[in-house]
């Protein structure tokens, strides 16, 4: 049992420690559903970054993509995001640094749930301060860079890349 009890301890501190504060030079990307969320020409619009009100707090889901290969953000996408029995699947993401977030008073819950480079980011409006949150969208939706899904993006898995 104490053997179990250290290797417990050692697991979690492990974790605890890969889900930090996030940083404003880390980049961040939100994966996006819909295709009237971003345009052909590579612009990501603002209502691909909508708040929901989850539990009175709004905010969104996004994932801490520093380093990493573009292959295995899409294994995380396909893993963690995309819903197969639906047929939900990602068509595109957003990309930008924190420090985007941070410049319009956000900032990020970093849960790590469901995968450890997950966070939220909070500090919204309320969504009855309609032109607040309108303005916010803008300013940070147009300093986002686009990246479409390919084909080969779909079928990758993250135990593809261990």
């Amino acid at each position: 049992m104490a053997k179990f009890r250290k290797i417990f301890s050692t697991i979690s501190k492990n974790y605890s420690a890969q889900v930090e504060k996030v940083g404003s030079d880390e980049t961040i990307t939100r994966f996006i559903f819909q295709s009237n969320h971003f345009t052909t020409s590579g612009r990501v619009k603002p209502a691909a970054i909508s708040p929901n009100n989850i539990n009175g707090r709004n905010e969104f889901s996004v994932y801490r993509v520093t380093d990493l290969p573009k292959s295995e953000v899409w294994a995380i996408c396909k893993d963690f995001v995309d819903n197969q029995n639906n047929s939900r699947f990602a068509k595109a993401r957003a990309n930008c640094t924190a420090s985007v977030y941070f410049s319009e008073a956000l900032n990020f819950d970093a849960d790590g749930k469901p995968h450890r480079r997950h966070a939220n980011v909070i500090g919204w409006p309320d969504h009855k301060d309609k032109h607040k949150l309108k303005n916010i969208q803008q300013k940070i939706s147009a300093q986002m860079n686009l990246e479409l899904r390919s084909d080969s993006d779909i079928n990758c898995r993250s135990s593809d890349l261990i």
